[in-house]
């Protein structure tokens, strides 16, 4: 095979990979159509322009820092960067997944790749097993473009539709749809059982500790759980070298 074949072969495999991941976000596109609509209606309502509001979806793509960023216009820029580093702690965890995930993937093209990272994207996209490296890479892409896609429409559409459908309404339809869309997600990982446990355990412990850490959770809870399954998978390990 020439090398203009082997080049052709391998823009080939990582086209199907890209279609692959934009077939799979579907949970994500619906999900995220509804939250950031109550997000954009949101920020209008807190004097945020739509213009504004999408552009802060398309670079910061974090809903729970948006919320938090509209609705404390006025708080300091330090307030800001600590709750920024709180609510997306969680993306240093995924990203180190991914990097390994990706193997040999150059860095530069992980670092661009990271701006559709988000809760939902790493989900569905660590779930899936692929041929290569560079396939992996191309899923993601897939189910990242249009995860980041959906955001920017529901920002837009949530902004302009305000003035004819109550904020209320969108929100309450957010809340109802998001418990959904995370048991999709869950569902996704089968028949890989820790990351189902995993996400029962999170579920179950959240309330407990938010009432002793109170949002400093999203870093204790997260990183307490990884601990523990570090822990019990060594002990196994060892176990079973020693019989």
């Amino acid at each position: 095979m020439t090398f203009r074949s082997r080049m052709a072969v391998a823009s080939d495999h990582r086209r199907a990979a890209f279609v692959r991941g934009c077939a799979s976000s579907a949970p994500v596109v619906v999900s995220f159509l509804l939250m950031f609509s109550s997000f954009g209606a949101l920020a209008l309502e807190k004097g945020v322009s739509t213009w504004h509001a999408t552009a802060m979806t398309l670079l910061v793509f974090a809903a729970p820092l948006q919320l938090f960023m509209v609705q404390n216009l006025h708080v300091s820029a330090v307030a800001i960067a600590v709750a920024a580093v709180i609510t997306n702690f969680r993306f240093f965890i995924m990203a180190s997944a991914l990097h390994v995930r990706f193997g040999r993937i150059s860095l530069w093209k992980i670092f661009l790749s990271s701006i559709v990272l988000s809760a939902s994207t790493f989900a569905v996209s660590k779930g899936q097993t692929s041929d290569s490296e560079e396939d992996a890479l191309y899923y993601y892409l897939g189910v990242g473009s249009m995860g980041l896609g959906s955001a920017f429409a529901g920002t837009l559409i949530g902004s302009l539709l305000l003035s004819l459908v109550d904020s209320q309404w969108l929100k309450v339809l957010a809340g109802i749809i998001m418990p959904l869309h995370f048991t999709a997600l869950t569902a996704l990982q089968w028949p890989a059982l820790k990351p189902i446990l995993m996400t029962a355990l999170g579920f179950l412990l959240t309330p407990i500790a938010m009432h002793w850490f109170g949002s400093w959770q999203a870093i204790v809870l997260p990183l307490g759980l990884a601990a523990i399954f570090v822990a019990c998978e060594t002990g196994f390990e060892k176990q079973g070298r020693r019989r």
